[in-house]
């Protein structure tokens, strides 16, 4: 995990189409600005794990055959 220090104002930039300010710090909260592109999922860390479990979830209902058909028809960039 890379740590940087940033103070209210700054930002850092991820690749060439991310940027992230520090708009606000508190004791214990920091407000962020995020520009990124519109087709790119921005969520926050707890919700990201809440959907993937979710989905992990989701898959113990469904027939074991139905779910190898539908990782059979997956597209490459869908699985990754």
């Amino acid at each position: 995990m890379l740590v940087l220090s940033r103070r209210r104002g700054e930002s850092l930039k991820l690749g060439d189409d991310i940027e992230i300010t520090i708009l606000r710090a508190a004791t214990g909260q920091v407000s962020l600005g995020i520009v990124a592109p519109r087709t790119l999922p921005v969520l926050r860390g707890e919700l990201a794990a809440a959907l993937s479990s979710g989905n992990l979830a989701a898959l113990q209902f469904l027939p074991e055959k139905e779910v190898l058909v539908n990782l059979g028809s997956a597209k490459k960039e869908d699985l990754s």
